[in-house]
């Protein structure tokens, strides 16, 4: 079954035009319907992140919240009306409820509290999460939803590039096999996708010091879907294997990036660094992922 809806979450100072362009491009492509969700903080939540507990009488505190309430709603109402520009640009529909029409369609809401804990159920209403590199910033003071989004919600989350990795065709696929149950799901939810489609390269990275994954049997499940694929090996030398396989993407002239998110824990790829990061660092290529 083909995408029916994508929610793209933005938050203040995290997201530009062309961020929202990309996604109601990719909207238009498929076609489907594209919730743009702004992620409102919460001023007393930020608070307490920081170990400030708020009170009635803490004066200076409560003005200073009420700035940050005023200043989230002003930002808000900007990227509202800057969506409902962009949309009636495009020529997509506004649709606020559930529809079986095949048009592609288009709608904003606002929701207020703490992102991390707002994007799993966000994420798992949509048959996949859009980010840019804008809307997926991390800073200390805002925790990256798109690893949220990732690890929780159990759907794919598709990275968009910034707009030189657009100008790559995304219906030219490479699929980063590494034999993981992260990377085979990623496999299942992407052909059940709906996005354009013209040929496949399964690539692996081969380690000497790790055993190596059989590809023939998910070479043989893409040929059961109608989709014949070119198995390629790349060697693993002293750069990181996201390294190689950027490096593939590009000498194949792959426009999307088919891969498990986050295969080690989490914890072990923020402290010796990890394929996923780097991927969505420096591939300039979009990535559809499952963990």
């Amino acid at each position: 079954m083909a995408m029916r809806n994508i929610v793209m979450p933005i938050a203040p100072g995290r997201y530009d035009p062309s961020s929202l362009r990309r996604a109601i491009t990719l909207a238009k492509r498929l076609p489907c319907h594209l919730d743009v969700v702004f992620l409102l903080p919460d001023p007393k939540e930020t608070f307490i992140y920081t170990g400030i507990e708020p009170t009635e009488q803490d004066g200076p505190l409560s003005d200073i919240r009420d700035r940050m309430e005023d200043h989230g709603r002003s930002a808000a109402e900007a990227s509202r009306r800057l969506f409902a520009k962009l949309r009636k640009e495009a020529g997509l529909e506004l649709r606020q409820k559930p529809s079986l029409a095949s048009t592609a369609s288009g709608a904003w809401h606002r929701i207020k509290g703490e992102p991390q804990e707002m994007i799993t159920p966000l994420a798992r209403r949509a048959d996949a999460t859009i980010f840019t590199p804008e809307t997926a910033r991390y800073t200390l003071m805002a925790d990256n939803v798109l690893e949220a989004a990732l690890l929780r919600s159990g759907r794919p989350v598709l990275y968009l590039p910034g707009e030189d990795g657009q100008q790559v065709d995304i219906s030219r696929v490479m699929i980063a096999w590494d034999g993981s149950s992260a990377c085979v799901r990623a496999i299942s939810a992407w052909l059940a996708s709906g996005l354009p489609l013209q040929e496949v390269f399964l690539v692996h990275v081969a380690d000497p010091h790790e055993d190596q994954p059989n590809s023939d049997s998910i070479r043989d499940h893409l040929a059961w879907h109608g989709v014949p694929c070119t198995v390629e090996t790349r060697r693993k030398g002293a750069e990181p294997v996201g390294a190689v396989l950027a490096e593939a993407a590009v000498d194949l002239h792959c426009g999307l990036i088919v891969m498990g998110g986050y295969g080690h824990f989490r914890s072990w790829e923020a402290i010796f660094g990890g394929v996923t990061r780097y991927m969505i660092h420096h591939a300039q290529r979009s990535l559809f992922m499952m963990h």
